[in-house]
């Protein structure tokens, strides 16, 4: 009877002890390269577009206060550059710089914080390199239409990697969206706080030029979606909802991130 009560509060305290969703610094920048892939229709009628992202971010939570250089690169299109600095507590503004314009516009909402989703489930945890130890959530929609896993180092919750899917409706047909998001360089605090200054028209969108691209994540990111689909006889509309339910999240997380 003592060896089963003990045991039992073995098992109650390995639960207490597993990772809860977390959030990250208050403070942060870094760059984040985003993969994206579009499947509009099903099975062989479905069209997919895929796109690159190169971000480089500054994130200050404790002041209210963002700024997002982007660079999105559409499959045989041209590129965008694009600057979002945004100001929750003093100024309450988000302005924007796209094409050469400034646009502006005035916000009463909160800043919202950079967080593993509070309904996320830890799935695992593992190391990546010699020591680097992180924590894996995955998080879901009971009817299907959102999921995705995050990775964020256990110690200090720095987001790492994010995988995630959508589907909606566009014009009457399905849309499965596709987005994999690899954080690369993330330093504690604010470098220079004049990142933060409202923009002069079309000077902003020139910082995005910092972004330096060493990895093709988005032929990465690809392969891998075919190379999965392929082996498991799925169309690609099909291949991360129903691999959720088919396998474990630690084979979903080596098939598609890393």
């Amino acid at each position: 009877m003592h060896r089963f009560l003990i045991f039992i509060s073995l098992i109650g305290a390995a639960i207490a002890a597993a990772p809860a969703p977390c959030c990250t610094p208050t403070q942060w920048e870094g760059v984040v390269e985003v993969a994206g892939f579009n499947v509009l229709g099903k099975g062989m009628k479905a069209m997919n577009t895929t796109y690159t992202v190169g971000i480089h971010a500054s994130y200050d939570y404790k002041n209210g206060r963002i700024r997002i250089d982007e660079v999105v690169s559409p499959r045989k299109a041209p590129k965008m550059r694009i600057t979002i600095i945004a100001d929750f507590k003093k100024a309450k503004k988000i302005y924007t710089v796209f094409n050469g314009k400034c646009h502006t516009m005035s916000t009463k909402s909160p800043m919202p914080e950079a967080c593993v989703p509070k309904n996320s489930t830890f799935r695992m945890g593992g190391t990546i390199g010699a020591s680097l130890k992180y924590n894996t959530f995955g998080f879901s929609r009971k009817d299907g239409s959102l999921g995705g896993i995050v990775d964020v180092t256990a110690a200090g919750c720095i987001p790492i990697a994010e995988l995630a899917f959508q589907r909606t409706k566009v014009q009457g047909k399905d849309n499965t969206a596709y987005i994999a998001a690899w954080f690369k360089n993330i330093t504690a605090g604010i470098k220079n706080d004049a990142v933060f200054n409202r923009p002069k028209q079309c000077k902003s969108s020139q910082e995005s030029e910092n972004i330096i691209v060493d990895f093709n994540y988005l032929k990465y990111f690809h392969s891998r979606m075919l190379s999965v689909a392929k082996a498991n006889n799925m169309y690609l509309d099909e291949t991360v909802t129903n691999l959720v339910h088919k396998y474990p999240i630690e084979t979903l997380h080596r098939m598609l991130l890393f």
